[in-house]
């Protein structure tokens, strides 16, 4: 088994049993799964979720956000913060330090979304493979349209935590123009810890990235530098860098605290939990 980041040797890490863990999780009844982890960068995916079939991975994707998303169903993970990722975008829009062609893409529910048009009027072309036929109250772009466009920003929340393999990230970036920024939300650390009952292995998560996989995917991509926000835990990548730190310094500077950081290359902000 190879590495979908930098292809180098992954070993075998640990095991999780879903089906011996919470109400939660056995509910999806996926049992034991394998995590293997990179010898290279650190990388670490879930072997089991890798050999699903197609038909099974949208199963369990479709299982899972339709229940998450619900606010009558009582659940022990969080949500995004959907709040504080509308906020962020909105300071970047203002500033202009992103432009406002942005694509949500794996939008889930268009909960971000909906945050963003009724509370900050800004409105956004959201996609998801998995949940548009749920969600019919909402405009999702169909797959041909997606394959004609491209976008100043692309903005993922909660999206590359379940990536099975490379090719997916790669559509993902091949969305953003020549010149245009990449939006992720999900969880990168500077080790994963091999532990079982870690709070990031939900079902539906199969990808865990380190600050090397992140830098080593920026060069790849060809990202010149990067920024963080705690408050939305969401960094973004940028192909062109030109004033953006001192955009940076002076939102900074306004807000008066370090809301934003700012790094060429990537911005490596967890070391621990």
């Amino acid at each position: 088994m190879n590495c979908i980041i930098c292809s180098g040797k992954m070993n075998f890490y640990f095991i999780k049993n879903f089906n011996e863990s919470t109400d939660f999780d056995k509910m999806f009844n996926l049992g034991k799964v394998e995590y293997f982890k990179c010898i290279n960068c650190g990388f670490v995916s879930s072997k089991t979720h890798q050999e699903m079939d197609e038909t099974a991975w949208q199963k369990l994707n479709h299982d899972f956000h339709t229940f998450i998303e619900n606010p009558r169903n009582k659940k022990n993970n969080n949500q995004p913060p959907y709040v504080q990722i509308a906020l962020l975008i909105k300071v970047l829009l203002q500033n202009n330090i992103i432009k406002k062609d942005i694509l949500d893409f794996g939008a889930g529910m268009g909960t971000l979304s909906q945050i963003l048009k009724k509370y900050l009027s800004i409105e956004i072309s959201i996609y998801d493979d998995y949940i548009q036929k749920i969600n019919k109250s909402i405009s999702y772009l169909t797959k041909d349209k997606l394959a004609q466009v491209e976008f100043d920003s692309v903005l993922t929340s909660a999206v590359f935590e379940h990536i099975t393999q490379r090719n997916h990230i790669d559509r993902i970036n091949s969305l953003v123009n020549k010149t245009g920024t990449l939006v992720i939300h999900t969880l990168i650390c500077e080790n994963v810890p091999s532990d079982p009952s870690w709070f990031y292995l939900l079902p539906v998560h199969t990808a865990f990235y380190t600050n090397r996989s992140m830098r080593i995917l920026m060069d790849d991509w060809n990202y010149k530098c990067s920024i963080y926000s705690i408050d939305a835990k969401s960094w973004v990548l940028f192909k062109k860098c030109n004033e953006i730190e001192e955009k940076i310094k002076m939102v900074n500077q306004e807000f008066q605290n370090d809301y934003l950081i700012f790094s060429k290359g990537f911005v490596d902000y967890w070391k621990t939990f």
